[in-house]
C-alpha cells in the first residue's frame, strides 16, 4: 500500500495512521517541513525504524549525516540507475532485518551471522 501526501503536516497526520515500510520525501517539502516529519518519526516508537529516501534539487541542504535513518537522497530529476541502486540497498535492509529476527529466535544460541546486542 503506499499513500501520497501533498506537504509535511499531511504526511505527519498519515503517519499517525499507517506506518510504510519505506517514506520517500522531498527535501524542501512545505508545512512543517521535513525537520517536522523526522521528528514524528524520532518520536514515534511504531515509527523509528522507518527508512528514508530524500528527493532534492540541491545537494548543499544534505540531512543525511544527521540522520542514520535516511538511506539515501536523490537529485532529480533522477536517473533510472539510482532507483536500480535504491533497489539493491532496500534489499540488503530487508535480508538484514530478517537475520536480526532469526537471531532474536535462537534465544542464547546465537548463528555465526548475528550480532551480539
Amino acid at each position: 500500500m503506499s499513500t501520497i501526501a501533498r506537504n509535511g503536516s499531511e504526511c505527519r497526520a498519515g503517519l499517525s495512521k499507517f506506518a510504510p515500510d519505506l517514506l520517500v520525501m522531498e527535501l524542501n517539502v512545505f508545512w512543517s517541513g521535513y525537520e517536522g516529519v523526522m521528528a514524528t518519526l524520532i518520536d514515534d516508537p511504531q515509527l523509528n525504524e522507518i527508512p528514508v529516501v530524500f528527493f532534492t534539487e540541491f545537494f548543499e541542504q544534505s540531512p543525511l549525516e544527521e540522520n542514520p535513518r535516511i538511506i539515501a537522497q536523490l537529485k532529480h530529476p533522477f536517473q533510472t540507475q539510482e532507483l536500480s541502486r535504491l533497489r539493491l540497498l532496500l534489499d540488503e535492509m530487508e535480508a538484514a532485518r530478517a537475520v536480526n529476527s532469526l537471531c532474536l529466535k535462537q534465544r542464547g544460541q546465537l548463528p555465526a551471522n548475528c550480532q551480539k546486542a
